[in-house]
């Protein structure tokens, strides 16, 4: 009898410490499961603010956005070489006969830490090739310009893409802009033999712009 009690005494005494071990069990991987959550909610809100990798996020906000609406543009005729076109409310390319226009923008005050510069036209045409964008080496005037004294027209900057009618198109003129930050000047040729036309300055709502991203 001695010896069953003890064995009672014993297996009561296991029972007890299994009670503790199952009761402190589920509290423990509470325990570290909060811990986890709290770890993983730092890790997330972490990537979410950029941390890491401040010296990006400082670069971004160094910079700023200025539009500069064209401050010259016309467009020129292989079948009229004498004509000037600088008083027209529209641009016109075409590969034939030859029609050529030409834009210039001043983007004054911007800086030579140039990150992005894009040109944005306002097509009233659609087509699905769109147009060259080349620079353009020699002055030349709004006001005189005709086919005969056009200057030459230099290398291919990017090209429109398709064009949309009633839509602007947005171009990518960012190593142009670099060379060029005081004055910049654009030439726009035909890809194909369908006209095509687009909105000059003189229509204010849908004038040629120059969007230049700068360093302060």
């Amino acid at each position: 009898m001695r010896t069953d009690r003890r064995l009672h005494r014993r297996s009561d005494a296991d029972g007890e410490d299994r009670n503790r071990l199952d009761a402190a069990g589920p509290a423990f991987f509470h325990r570290c499961g909060r811990a986890s959550v709290a770890v993983l909610a730092v890790l997330l809100a972490c990537a979410a603010s950029g941390c890491g990798n401040g010296s990006k996020h400082s670069d971004e906000s160094t910079f700023v956005s200025k539009t500069f609406v064209g401050l010259a543009d016309s467009y020129v005729r292989a079948s009229d070489p004498n004509t000037n076109y600088g008083n027209n409310a529209e641009i016109f390319v075409d590969g034939s006969p030859p029609v050529r226009a030409y834009l210039r923008f001043q983007p004054i005050g911007v800086s030579k830490k140039i990150g992005h510069a894009t040109l944005r036209l306002y097509s009233l045409s659609t087509s699905g090739d769109g147009f060259q964008v080349r620079s353009v080496a020699g002055g030349w005037s709004e006001a005189s310009l005709t086919y005969a004294n056009a200057p030459a027209v230099g290398p291919l900057v990017s090209l429109s893409g398709p064009l949309d009618k009633n839509h602007w198109v947005s171009i990518d003129a960012t190593a142009t802009v670099r060379k060029h930050p005081a004055s910049v000047d654009f030439a726009l040729v035909a890809l194909g033999p369908t006209a095509l036309t687009l909105a000059s300055r003189i229509d204010e709502r849908h004038a040629p712009r120059l969007v230049v991203e700068y360093g302060r």
